[in-house]
């Protein structure tokens, strides 16, 4: 295992979203070389590596104020503030600079505003599909130890080879691969990172699972014995359930469309995109406010993602959500 950087940490925790952009433009400029960092301001920026993996995580968390105070319990091994230490997503961050220091040049997207709905990862989607070849993408943006996370991406060979690293198959709501991967055609994971209690004051990130994964991902990134050709973006297909009827409009406060054009370092982007801005909501369960996109409907309730994970299970068979400390109704 690596040595954890507690200052390079702190300074990345302690960082806006616009001047984190700016510090990780420079970095990866030094080491991947001006024309290989692909940036559109206030929404992406992108290294073009030799490894064709792309790594993932989003530069904004949803604190109010930075942490200015800011603690390392190293018997523990945990990190907090009072302020809210926002590892969801500064961990991610934090794992892939350490992950281009050890000497790997995977392809890199840091994207802003996940928390918000994913504009970031949106506009990347749509702009960087035709740059580079990329067999696969791993965001690191989950909370845990040890979860791996396909959203909508069926895909049973990646998930096996995937876990074979020693992760387990989770259920998710969102993260920027949601958008990022059907773009592009091919699967992606997203992989807990070591925080908890995210999106409160309480959150803490264990640099220990931090860390472990970090390593993961290395043996991952090292590795060649895959068949790329089976790491296509596979859609999930639902079954009809009450989940899928719901009005999710009423979570739909803004729609706008808009045409644009960005260049940057010779690549010239030209697009049409639609975005819908949503609003936040209160958890039935916890209380605790989130954006409306990452509310999910169940009994009647509106629980957040945290709420589901700690209560409910999806059932593969009958399409079901039912709550885990019981069996689905269809294997009564």
């Amino acid at each position: 295992m690596g040595k954890f950087n507690y200052n390079l940490y702190t300074a990345i925790s302690s960082m806006t979203q616009e001047n984190l952009h700016q510090s990780l433009k420079a970095f990866l400029t030094k080491r991947y070389g001006k024309d290989k960092v692909v940036e559109m301001e206030e929404h992406f920026l992108f290294a073009i590596g030799n490894t064709p993996i792309c790594l993932v995580a989003h530069l904004d968390t949803v604190h109010k104020r930075l942490p200015h105070d800011i603690f390392f319990d190293q018997s523990k091994n945990v990190i907090w503030s009072p302020q809210g230490i926002g590892a969801d997503d500064r961990a991610g961050v934090y794992a892939i600079l350490e992950l281009v220091k050890r000497g790997l040049r995977p392809y890199v997207l840091f994207t802003w505003d996940e928390e918000t709905g994913g504009y970031g990862a949106t506009q990347a989607g749509q702009l960087l599909k035709d740059l580079g070849c990329v067999d696969f993408c791993i965001e690191l943006d989950r909370r845990g130890q040890n979860d791996s996370v396909y959203y909508e991406c069926d895909n049973p060979d990646f998930e096996e080879y995937i876990n074979s690293f020693g992760f387990e198959t989770a259920i998710g709501s969102f993260s920027d691969i949601c958008f990022i991967c059907p773009e592009w055609g091919v699967a992606g994971v997203n992989l807990s990172i070591g925080y908890e209690n995210e999106h409160t004051l309480q959150e803490i990130l264990r640099v220990d699972w931090m860390m472990n994964t970090i390593d993961k991902v290395e043996k991952i990134c090292y590795n060649k014995s895959y068949d790329k050709e089976k790491f296509k973006f596979i859609q999930l297909e639902y079954k009809a359930s009450s989940f899928d009827e719901y009005d999710w409009s009423s979570f739909c406060s803004t729609s706008y469309t808009s045409k644009s054009s960005v260049k940057s370092n010779g690549y010239d982007f030209a697009y049409t995109s639609s975005y819908t801005k949503k609003p936040e909501q209160a958890c039935d369960c916890c209380s605790q406010y989130v954006p409306g996109y990452k509310i999910i409907p169940i009994d009647e309730m509106n629980i957040c993602e945290r709420c589901y994970d700690l209560n409910y299970n999806y059932c593969t068979k009958c399409s079901s959500i039912f709550n885990k400390y019981d069996n689905c109704e269809c294997e009564q």
